[in-house]
């Protein structure tokens, strides 16, 4: 069983269902994007054995924010035996924009969780680069109640410019991706970076945590090579950590 409850605007349509079982939701926003003074909740509840992959159609815009910020906030908590696949688009903060968002991850020992978190540094093909007023994030995931992962960034990029040497280095998109469960999270994190072959100049870094999974960064120069080193990443854990047979999200 999976109860997935939205706060508007978001809404989803209706379930497909992806080799393995899982069930694939997308999520839409009608409104495009976010504004300033909106606050976007998304509670996500996977019962004991479910499948869920949950996406969006494109990438979320978060517009000028002249006011108060948008906020974005998610909670996510998996039963015994949940399987979560949670892939959004990456965000594109405009000019101007100002966000706060924040992801709690709750999972039981033995449920497993795939999880996207990317940012654009603006509407990159105009050259409008970090002309945001702020992003602000926050990831946190407990298993049994321990924390396994804490991760805060906030980008403020007219205190500090984020494209300088040893921080974003001239790349346009970069990502995180979580995996939690119970495989070999070295032997992935090693074999990720080797079997990954690319020509567009994407960097990847991978590292076990220090229980229950791994961790994998990545800068890309477009979006689609950020998604070429997603679908490489996810396809590998769902084959080699999960059992689950590869997907390709664009046919479906």
């Amino acid at each position: 069983m999976a109860r997935c409850r939205f706060r508007l605007p978001l809404q989803a349509l209706a379930p497909a269902a992806l080799p393995g079982g899982a069930a694939y939701l997308m999520l839409l926003n009608p409104a495009g994007g976010l504004n300033g003074g909106d606050h976007a909740a998304t509670d996500i509840e996977l019962g004991p054995g479910a499948q869920v992959c949950l996406a969006t159609p494109s990438a979320t815009r978060v517009y000028r924010c002249p006011g108060p910020p948008a906020i974005q906030r998610t909670s996510i908590r998996l039963a015994a035996g949940a399987h979560l696949d949670y892939l959004p688009d990456h965000l594109i903060p405009h000019d101007g924009a100002d966000l706060i968002q924040s992801v709690r991850i709750d999972i039981e020992a033995s449920a497993s969780c795939v999880f996207w978190d990317a940012l654009a540094a603006g509407r990159v093909a105009r050259g409008e680069l970090w002309r945001f007023r702020r992003v602000d994030s926050r990831v946190e995931v407990f298993s049994g109640g321990e924390p396994v992962y804490m991760s805060r960034s906030s980008i403020v990029p007219a205190l500090r410019d984020p494209s300088r040497i040893g921080v974003m280095e001239g790349f346009g998109y970069t990502a995180c991706l979580l995996a939690l469960g119970a495989f070999d999270a070295a032997e992935a994190a090693r074999s990720i970076l080797g079997a990954f072959d690319d020509r567009t100049g994407t960097l990847l870094a991978a590292s076990p945590l220090r229980r229950g999974g791994c961790v994998v960064r990545i800068l890309a120069r477009s979006a689609i090579a950020l998604l070429d080193a997603q679908s490489h990443c996810w396809n590998w854990l769902r084959r080699n950590a999960y059992g689950l047979p590869p997907v390709d999200l664009r046919k479906y």
